[in-house]
């Protein structure tokens, strides 16, 4: 399942393109797109991001539960936080 994600830096703005992501539980990679749009592959009910590249190092955690209707959700927008 994959699962779009809205990263925002400290100041609330969106996190910006070509950020390399880390889905800790999975080890799956990723990168943010514009806007701070993320696709995640493989999220679990407790998840975490690390998001780095570009002088920024930080995370994000949130829960997640799967849609029952089985649409893609959009979850967020989440600030990224200090490591």
């Amino acid at each position: 399942m994959i699962d779009a994600q809205t990263l925002r830096a400290p100041d609330g703005t969106p996190m910006p393109p070509g950020l390399d992501v880390r889905h800790v539980e999975s080890g799956q990679r990723t990168i943010v797109g514009y806007d701070g749009l993320t696709f995640v592959d493989g999220l679990v009910q407790n998840n975490h991001l690390e998001i780095s590249g570009g002088g920024r190092d930080c995370a994000v955690e949130f829960a997640y539960r799967r849609p029952d209707d089985g649409t893609l959700p959009r979850i967020g927008p989440l600030t990224c936080g200090p490591r």
